[in-house]
């Protein structure tokens, strides 16, 4: 389905349970660019305050779709906190939870803490993300090498000329 398929799906809804499913399919896009999409879509007026989240951290919990996310919440900040006013934006603090690399780490950090800074009430969710992130990049330490040791070696056939191999 294309992003407006799922838009339209999500807009037309008879009923509850239909707007739900559509939503979840909506927020299940598998490439970055279906999900700027439906990102540029969830600020419009078609989307109702109480499902911008089910759209929002979906598309930021997918692997696929993570980094296109996050940083779309970055550069439409303001505009996102429009739609989400007042104590309804605090939650955004929570995307810092999904850096897991130092570099991610600090990144994040300097921005949701100037984020949150303004944000009643967000200090202490930005903290719990902040610490979820220091979690994420501790257990990829200790376990990375482990799991990268017990795989098989990747092997790039002769007639690959450039990138890396696919498992």
């Amino acid at each position: 389905q294309t992003p407006a398929a799922l838009q339209k799906a999500v807009e037309t809804a008879a009923t509850p349970p239909a707007h739900a499913l559509a939503l979840h399919a909506a927020s299940g896009v598998p490439t970055p660019e279906a999900a700027r999409a439906q990102l540029e879509w969830m600020l419009t007026p078609a989307v109702k305050l109480q499902d911008v989240r089910s759209i929002l951290w979906p598309l930021a919990s997918h692997h696929a779709t993570r980094a296109t996310t996050l940083a779309w919440v970055r550069e439409h900040w303001d505009a996102l906190r429009k739609k989400l006013p007042g104590p309804l934006g605090r939650g955004l603090v929570g995307m810092s939870g999904y850096a897991c690399t130092p570099a991610a780490l600090a990144d994040a950090r300097a921005f949701y803490t100037q984020k949150a800074a303004t944000l009643e009430g967000a200090a202490r969710p930005l903290m719990q993300s902040l610490e979820s992130a220091s979690l994420c990049i501790a257990l990829r330490a200790e376990l990375l090498p482990e799991i990268r040791a017990a795989l098989p070696p990747t092997r790039v056939s002769s007639s690959a000329k450039a990138g890396p191999a696919r498992r």
